[in-house]
């Protein structure tokens, strides 16, 4: 049995902290395989709250969020932050190699703020500036490092213009792929033959069954079952059935391969 995939909880717009009184969405997102009529549960801080639809909306506080997805197990923790200062640099919660890093140099609406400075590393970024936003492009792991930016403010201009500062560590991490075990390739690969093999075998089957070998060999192959794919053409050619997870035998005049899958 495979493990259902773990939801995955994305943020829109991307960006992370916020202030008060700004909202964002929070989506639960699943597997294509695993996509139909779920029923959704939200949670915050580990406490169940209202929402029973994919995308949260409106969220305004602060906290861990979960999600899950009808008998998923819950998402991992997302945090939202909700700063009460002045300025925050704002970027998206993670960063995966390849990614497109843009960063946001976001000041509160009540007050007059301009000519917004980026720093990496406690050195200016050459990127271009559009409004508050850097657009730094794809980015790898060296992009990795303590950002600031700073910007010019002021009251409703009735006070003294201060330069104010706000910093983040944006850590870029490699990318991960999900890798199906493969005795599960195998177990899956078998099955499908099994069921091809107890029927009077017409050539659509033949070519059906050798391309669905041919997607499936190179895997097995790196796993060292030679053995396998020995055993998977002898049972076609001479159409007896195989039972993934226990012995299977195959007689030939030739050949006699023993196999066992557990």
């Amino acid at each position: 049995t495979v493990t259902a995939v773990r939801p995955v909880i994305s943020l829109s717009p991307n960006w992370t902290p916020i202030f008060p009184g700004e909202s964002v969405t929070l989506s639960c997102n699943v597997a294509p395989t695993a996509q139909g009529n779920l029923g959704y549960s939200w949670y915050r801080d580990g406490y169940w709250i209202r929402g029973d639809e994919q995308s949260l909306t409106g969220v305004t506080d602060r906290g861990d969020y979960q999600c899950q997805a009808g008998a998923s197990e819950r998402s991992d923790n997302f945090r939202l932050d909700v700063s009460s200062g002045w300025l925050i640099l704002q970027a998206p919660p993670a960063v995966h190699e390849g990614d497109s890093l843009s960063l946001r140099c976001h000041s509160r609406p009540e007050y007059r703020a301009w000519n917004p400075v980026f720093y990496k590393d406690n050195k200016p970024i050459g990127s271009p500036v559009s409004g508050s936003e850097l657009h730094i492009g794809r980015v790898g792991v060296t992009a990795s490092g303590t950002y600031r930016c700073e910007k010019k403010m002021c009251y409703y201009c009735y006070t003294t213009v201060t330069t104010l500062t706000a910093d983040r560590t944006i850590t870029v991490t490699g990318k991960t792929l999900n890798i199906i075990p493969v005795q599960e390739i195998i177990q899956a690969t078998l099955q499908g033959i099994n069921r091809v093999c107890h029927h009077n075998i017409t050539i659509w089957s033949w070519i059906f069954v050798y391309h669905f070998m041919f997607m499936s060999l190179l895997i097995i192959f790196l796993s060292a079952h030679a053995s396998v794919v020995k055993l998977l053409e002898l049972c076609i050619l001479k159409r007896k059935p195989l039972l993934a997870g226990s012995s299977a035998v195959c007689h030939g005049q030739e050949d006699n391969i023993q196999y066992n899958l557990h």
